[in-house]
């Protein structure tokens, strides 16, 4: 596959194999693009339409291969997509190329694919007995019905992403030096701020449709539907909730008298499942009618542990409560910001090859040299190797990194004891020499 000059098909230059992958998963048969995809498709999409327009020439044949042209949608102009370049000398796909697509398949291309960095959110495709995915996520089934997303920023689900973006952009990841974090009405208050700047693609703002108060869930129906245009086609009409709860699966909000709100099908939890909750939980759900005419209900969902039912500050294990409870501590003595990364830091990504740097915490002071703080949960000697390569590029980039050695926790309480206590000389040693 290779980029070509418009009409003349002039200088052709080959695309490497890892870009041809992302065309073919972006605006192929499979549809299942990684984020990392998304965007190396849009900046070969950027190049087709800079200057001097391009067209692409599929390999599919030798022959006569297929020429492809940049197509904007029309209601909304960041959204695109690639086009056959139709005449009485232009050649088809051959049958088993994955750009080979019928008007079913080149819809559902053109809905689906979003352009990376966007302010943009696309969710629920046609009804279906269970709600689809429309970017590729690693999430791994556990017992009880529960699914467990992993880590890595790259590959959260739409719903985890759509949360993520909340809370960093309300600053709900920060606890000032002053130690006051904001209470929950203020928080919601925040998020409903910011989420006015994001939007379903082709659709309403995401603060439109976003319920914090589940007490006046009855009337959210008549919202939702009041806010979505008749433009957003195929795509049902739905609504996000976002809410504290106290237990998962079932999620008992903690913030609506203990009502439960039961799910329709797909329930996601970060990290641990099943037995193992940690609660409290950030939840953010979507509200919709699972198949057409029936009653509206949460129906997928997507829950994050905070620090404290009080708190929508995020945390990624019970070991980072204890690790954050010690830090609030000390930060009454020696006053710091504390920050809570959620996306990968980009400006040192490219030191650390395919590795996702994403510290756990980030301790800031005026004119002093930043801390990053990272809870070690395993001792798996390759937890351990990894951690250490991370960590090595933390100090070169960011600043000293001290660990909380939380696996310790597992042993007995005596260690836990003394794993805190040497965090805590190891934290004040780093506070007083810098």
């Amino acid at each position: 596959m290779q980029i070509v000059e418009r009409t003349t098909l002039k200088n052709p230059k080959l695309l490497r194999r890892a870009e041809k992958e992302a065309i073919l998963q972006c605006f192929g048969t499979s549809r299942r693009p990684t984020t990392a995809q998304k965007k190396m498709a849009a900046r070969i999409l950027d190049k087709l339409t800079a200057n001097a327009v391009k067209w692409l020439q599929c390999d599919c044949l030798s022959t006569h291969p297929p020429l492809m042209a940049v197509v904007k949608n029309g209601r909304d102009p960041a959204q695109r997509h690639l086009r056959r370049i139709v005449g009485p000398t232009r050649s088809a796909h051959h049958s088993t190329c994955r750009l080979n697509l019928d008007t079913k398949n080149k819809k559902s291309v053109i809905r689906s694919y979003a352009r990376a960095e966007s302010n943009q959110f696309l969710f629920h495709p046609p009804f279906s007995s269970q709600p689809q995915q429309v970017s590729n996520n690693s999430s791994s089934t556990s017992a009880g019905g529960l699914s467990r997303s992993g880590a890595r920023s790259e590959e959260r689900t739409p719903l985890a992403r759509l949360l993520f973006r909340l809370l960093d952009d309300a600053g709900l990841n920060r606890i000032p030096s002053s130690g006051r974090l904001p209470t929950l009405a203020k928080a919601f208050e925040r998020i409903q701020h910011h989420a006015k700047a994001l939007s379903l693609r082709g659709g309403p703002a995401i603060a439109d449709i976003l319920l914090t108060d589940l007490s006046k869930m009855a009337d959210f129906p008549a919202e939702i539907a009041s806010a979505f245009p008749w433009s957003m086609g195929p795509s049902r009409p739905h609504g996000f909730a976002l809410f504290i709860a106290s237990k998962i699966p079932s999620l008992t909000s903690a913030v609506s008298g203990g009502r439960t709100h039961n799910l329709f099908d797909d329930n996601r939890a970060f990290g641990e499942a099943g037995k193992r909750q940690r609660p409290p939980y950030i939840v953010i759900a979507t509200y919709a009618e699972p198949e057409p005419g029936a009653p509206s209900q949460l129906v997928q969902s997507y829950a994050h542990p905070c620090f404290t039912r009080a708190h929508l500050f995020p945390v990624d294990s019970r070991y980072e409560q204890s690790t954050l409870e010690i830090l609030t501590d000390i930060q009454r003595q020696h006053p710091f910001e504390i920050t809570k990364p959620l996306h990968s830091l980009r400006a040192i990504q490219p030191l650390a090859q395919h590795e996702v740097i994403l510290p756990d915490f980030i301790l800031k002071r005026e004119k002093k040299r930043t801390i990053v703080v990272e809870t070690m949960g395993s001792r798996s000697r390759a937890y351990a190797d990894r951690k250490q390569g991370i960590h090595a590029i933390m100090a070169a980039k960011i600043g000293v990194v001290i660990c909380h050695d939380t696996f310790l926790y597992k042993d007995s309480v005596d260690q836990k004891k003394q794993a805190d206590t040497k965090f805590r000389k190891a934290l004040l040693a780093a506070l007083e020499a810098s």
